[in-house]
């Protein structure tokens, strides 16, 4: 999945493209809504943002995603790794065997979407 940015923030280029790392669906309980978040790398980090921030150039879903179900009731699709317990601050920390990982799992993604 890629998407386009349509808003600026200061881990958003408006205008930009970015490989979807991820999905995130959370519930707003008193309302029951459904919120659709995005996991995108800026080129330093992983970030969540609102799937409406973002106009979808290439929607198919990765063949490297799991589905997974969480005990407060949020839906991810993602890579395993990234459910891992503080697999983001690790990456954040540079820890070897994460960093690893993420650049596995980068190539892979990068590699399903390169050509098209």
């Amino acid at each position: 999945m890629r998407v386009t940015s349509l808003v600026g923030s200061p881990f958003l280029v408006e205008g930009k493209e970015y490989l979807v790392f991820g999905l995130l669906l959370t519930v707003d309980s008193p309302a029951n809504e459904v919120d659709t978040w995005i996991t995108y790398f800026d080129g330093a980090d992983l970030w969540d943002a609102p799937l409406g921030n973002f106009e979808i150039v290439d929607p198919r879903i990765s063949r490297h995603w799991e589905f997974q179900r969480w005990t407060d009731g949020a839906v991810t699709l993602w890579p395993p790794s990234f459910a891992e317990e503080y697999y983001r601050s690790e990456l954040r920390d540079w820890e070897p065997e994460v960093v690893a990982d993420f650049k596995r799992v980068r190539r892979l993604l990068e590699s399903e979407y390169a050509g098209d």
